[in-house]
């Protein structure tokens, strides 16, 4: 069995693994690899076979066999339209907050 090892945040991050009495109570979201997704609801992205931005609704997690990872995602176009992408084929967009942390200094 792959070894799902993880800081879980719902247990003050206790480190959990298949193994852990935890494990089956753990409710995060990752994939067999123990990633979160790379893409969250809300993040602005730019979709290059459509050549316009959207809002990610949400990463899917696709499984083949016993193996998971995050793949397609679920988008809204700035017109209303919904739709799928491949993870492959898009990019972040910075953001106005994105441009402020990098700029900032911290004392």
């Amino acid at each position: 069995m792959t070894n799902y090892k993880h800081y879980c945040k719902e247990w003050d991050f206790l480190e959990i693994d298949a193994d852990s009495p935890e494990f089956e109570a753990c409710i995060c979201e990752i994939d067999s690899d123990g990633r979160g997704p790379e893409f969250h609801s809300g993040d602005r992205v730019y979709v290059h076979p459509m050549r316009q931005e959207a809002t990610v609704i949400r990463q899917i997690l696709h499984y083949d066999g016993p193996e998971s990872f995050w793949g397609n995602l679920e988008l809204q176009y700035d017109d209303g339209i919904k739709g799928t992408s491949h993870s492959w084929q898009v990019k972040k967009v910075n953001t106005q907050w994105d441009n402020w942390k990098a700029n900032r200094e911290f004392v």
